[in-house]
């Protein structure tokens, strides 16, 4: 086969027309897989003997493909119940009301988000076709709450993690068609060598591995991105097929349909384009506007299919596209400039939108912690190729596509920084092109060692290659399923990253759904939790009871942890400083378990039956009273029974809480007295209080009491009277916010 070198180049025709002139990116004539060989790109530097400059058969290229989707896949598709994330409950409902309204041809409701997620709903919607196909029939309107969704599927007798599952499923296999098309896109650019290693390098990189494997934006919108920078240097690479401008632009679409801050691919070609125009300008010597004449048809091409697409793929467009158009662009806006709802943790501070000078290295610093060192590895090595320009590390023909893909990266970064909403998955984005960098660096390093005359250069050159990516594999599948828990072990790991960013989205809450349901009656528990409560309902049966819950200092909360039999505290509230009460409160007791991942906890699981409530909470409000020296009444409350017939039953729960070991039994009276005129009958009840043993845990005494019409307990005087046991007179009741003591407690509204 023949051999180009750089000395003397031959230029195949061109078809008129069907190109433009520019910078090649490949030397002229070679093969596809030219680029692929380690060895160099002038006469200068001698041909390593590592790799044949052979094209590869394509039926060894089509199981190679089918290998790298495979190992692609495997990672992201294995274990999906283990996990819930925050934010997926708003696009598993999100995606409910999108099938809906393709289905019920309400194509104004395809607009869900300002995001916008369209990608993200429509693997969603096509999860629900495979999981509940009726659903559209069984809940015709849309879901208000898109976060209650659970509630909506599970009254249709429908899991709401089997759906979630089907959804992210689709999802995986979408971007596994993405990647394969990837992959056929960069060899031809980087060579098949490098292009697999980058690949690999991809494929088992754990931020991405993690993020894929949700029903969320940030994965689809990583790939699509990197697709659409990867058809435009093929472009580049062939300037002669201007498809694959049609396919840069398709990919373009589908990742600002994602997420908007797409349109950096639109940016970036812009930029390409500028250079090419500049760069031909000044070969030839055309007048600028001749120049750029010449490149309007590729240019158009590229704005047609990403026009088209963005209009084709979101049938929101075809009803209503200047509301969809301001809405969007408003919300972008106003999200980069206001911040989150909720902050953002970064080195010991949390961030709400008072960002400082520190606050803008936030993606700088969280790609050290999230890039695996062999990434980093890679990357150093093309910095110091560049640097020492050698040509064996980075080949002059890598130069432009590997400049192309860390332009898009920096653009992206900074464009990014300068809002004030940050997580470190905003960045998400730029990690398939640092990987595929990366793989420019490592497989470079092996040429330099490969092109040295020792016996032991070609092995020492393949154990470069082999070491890197099964290190690349080790450093994902040593925390999987829990993904979300890597972060760079020389950065000092999930302990160190505790201290730096922001940790936990739900990993580790499936342990403590197994740990709950091992207990006797966890099929039935009460569980208080400081996160969202979808990340541990979902993998919770529906007779499980999970509320997010802070407690404050008020009756309401008193009332909460008596119906409790667990909390959960999650690292990310404790990092953030939010839900800070019960878990300082809580911090003074073990918990009975604990979810750890490298010495970091994440979930701590309390009992709170065996755990006395905080003085802060039963002694701050005024309808605490104290009887006696034995028990002090710290809550009450008024519960309607579910009767047939319109009966009003009503359950009377007061709660006390014990002052002092005793064994005593109290007799309790409840009176409800209501005020003169309003034609009520006096309704007294008693029951016998058995304080609990142990000093400040509590107990509680019911009373039924049957009330006119529709009555509630407001409507009455509320008055408690606690009996000495051995006199079988009232204990003085002294109101413990005032001092003022009674016979009785009379209880004012607390509620």
């Amino acid at each position: 086969m023949r051999r180009y070198r750089s000395s003397a180049p031959t230029h195949p025709a061109r078809p008129s027309g069907s190109s433009l002139p520019g910078p090649s990116l490949e030397r002229p004539g070679a093969s596809p897989d030219a680029g692929h060989t380690i060895g160099s790109t002038s006469s200068a530097a001698p041909q390593p003997p590592i790799a044949s400059r052979r094209a590869f058969p394509s039926v060894l290229i089509g199981l190679l493909t089918v290998l790298l989707a495979i190992t692609y896949l495997a990672p992201r598709i294995v274990g999906l119940d283990r996990l819930v994330t925050v934010d997926e409950r708003f696009w598993l409902g999100r995606s409910a009301n999108f099938y809906a309204a393709l289905m019920n041809g309400e194509l104004e409701h395809t607009y869900q988000f300002a995001h916008p997620g369209v990608m993200t709903m429509w693997a969603g919607a096509i999860g629900y076709r495979v999981a509940f196909p009726d659903y559209p029939a069984a809940h015709p309107g849309q879901v208000r709450d898109v976060a209650d969704i659970h509630e909506v599927l599970r009254a249709l007798d429908h899991d709401p993690l089997d759906v979630l599952i089907a959804g992210r499923t689709v999802k995986l296999l979408m971007q596994t068609v993405f990647l394969v098309i990837g992959f056929w896109l960069m060899r031809p650019v980087f060579g098949t060598v490098t292009a697999v290693v980058g690949t690999l390098l991809l494929s088992f990189d754990p931020f991405l591995v993690a993020h894929d494997r949700l029903l969320h934006v940030d994965g689809l919108f990583a790939i699509t991105a990197f697709v659409s920078i990867l058809a435009l240097l093929r472009y580049l690479h062939d300037q002669n097929d201007l498809r694959f401008l049609g396919v840069s632009g398709i990919f373009a679409a589908f990742a600002w349909l994602t997420r908007t801050p797409g349109v950096v691919v639109a940016a970036v070609v812009g930029l390409v384009f500028v250079a090419l125009i500049w760069t031909h300008q000044r070969r030839r010597g055309d007048s600028p506007v001749r120049t750029a004449m010449q490149f309007a048809r590729p240019a158009a091409r590229w704005g047609a299919a990403a026009l088209g697409t963005t209009v084709l793929v979101w049938p929101a467009l075809w009803v209503s596209p200047i509301d969809v158009y301001r809405s969007v662009l408003a919300w972008t806006f106003e999200a980069a400039a206001e911040g989150h709802e909720t902050a953002t943790f970064f080195y010991g501070t949390n961030y709400r939108g008072d960002a400082d000078a520190f606050y803008a290295l936030y993606y700088p610093l969280s790609l050290l912690w999230r890039l695996t060192p062999f990434t980093l590895v890679g990357l150093t090595a093309v910095l110091l190729g560049l640097a020492f320009r050698s040509r064996s590390v980075f080949p002059q023909r890598h130069w432009a596509p590997v400049g192309i893909l860390a332009g898009y990266a920096l653009l992206y970064m900074v464009g990014m920084s300068l809002g004030d909403k940050k997580f470190d998955r905003y960045l998400l984005p730029v990690y398939p092109a640092l990987d595929l960098i990366a793989a420019v660096g490592i497989v470079g390093a092996a040429r330099l060692v490969a092109v040295q005359r020792a016996r032991a250069s070609r092995v020492l050159a393949g154990a470069i290659i082999g070491g890197v990516v099964v290190g690349q594999t080790l450093s994902a599948l040593a925390t999987a399923p829990y993904y979300l828990t890597y972060f760079n072990p020389l950065m000092g790991g999930p302990a160190g990253a505790s201290e730096a960013l922001l940790l936990g989205w739900g990993e580790g809450l499936d342990q403590v759904a197994e740990f709950i349901l091992r207990q006797p009656g966890g099929e039935n528990a009460v569980v208080h939790m400081s996160n969202a409560r979808t990340t541990l309902l979902y993998l919770m049966p529906e007779s499980a009871t999970v509320v997010g819950r802070a407690y404050g200092q008020d009756m309401e909360s008193v009332v909460a942890w008596a119906e409790a039999d667990y909390y959960v505290a999650y690292v990310s509230q404790w990092q953030r400083g939010s839900y800070s009460r019960p878990i300082d409160d809580l911090s003074h007791f073990a918990p009975v378990h604990t979810v750890s991942f490298e010495g970091t906890d994440f979930a701590r699981t309390y009992d709170v039956r065996t755990i006395p409530p905080p003085n802060r909470m039963v002694n701050t409000h005024p309808c605490a009273f104290v009887f006696g020296d034995a028990v002090q009444l710290a809550a009450y409350d008024d519960e309607v029974l579910d009767l047939p017939g319109g009966i009003n039953r009503r359950v009377f729960t007061v709660y006390f809480v014990s002052r002092s070991p005793s064994h005593d039994r109290y007799r309790v009276r409840i009176d409800l007295a209501p005020p003169t005129a309003r034609g009520l009958e006096p309704i007294t009840r008693s029951a016998t209080l058995r304080p609990a043993a142990a000093a400040g845990m509590l107990s509680a005494v019911d009373v039924q009491i049957h009330l006119p019409d529709e009555r509630t307990g407001d409507r009455y005087d509320l008055t408690v009277t606690v009996l000495d046991p051995a006199t079988n007179r009232p204990l003085v009741a002294r109101q413990v916010i005032s001092g003022v003591e009674s016979q009785r407690a009379v209880l004012p509204r607390c509620d």
